[in-house]
């Protein structure tokens, strides 16, 4: 299971190690290098007095945004060859990662054994909290 930026990663052990990987479920996934694009807030969060009035872990996050277009570039590859069952879950509402990532998985994992997309509406990126049950 993989939410946000957990979901490329567990995709990509699914590509370099399908053997150990029986299902991929994917919450608000960042997929798409194409629209997967750093915001002016993102750029903002460098500068020290921003930094200083945010978490550890918001900061965190913001760093993570750099080297993502070249991860998801680097994934791209491998994706037309798995196989795995996989199930995505997002939020229509998600002003983090845009919805459009959903269709990009569609089209990249046609090969998956199973794919299920849910798009639901009026939910945003936090999905693993505002709607437990459907990870359930």
């Amino acid at each position: 299971m993989g939410h946000s930026l957990g979901g490329p990663v567990i995709v990509r052990m699914a590509a370099d190690c399908p053997d150990l990987v029986k299902g991929l479920a994917l919450f608000a996934p960042f997929m798409d290098p194409e629209i997967q694009k750093r915001q002016w807030y993102n750029y903002a969060a460098k500068f020290p007095p921003v930094k200083w009035g945010h978490s550890k872990d918001w900061v965190c996050s913001n760093e993570e945004i750099y080297p993502l277009e070249i991860a998801l570039n680097w994934l791209a590859e491998p994706l037309p060859c798995i196989k795995t069952p996989t199930i995505v879950i997002r939020g229509m509402d998600d002003e983090l990662v845009p919805p459009g990532n959903a269709d990009y998985v569609e089209e990249a994992l046609k090969s998956a054994r199973r794919l299920d997309i849910r798009r639901i509406d009026g939910l945003n990126h936090l999905v693993p909290w505002r709607r437990p049950d459907l990870i359930k």
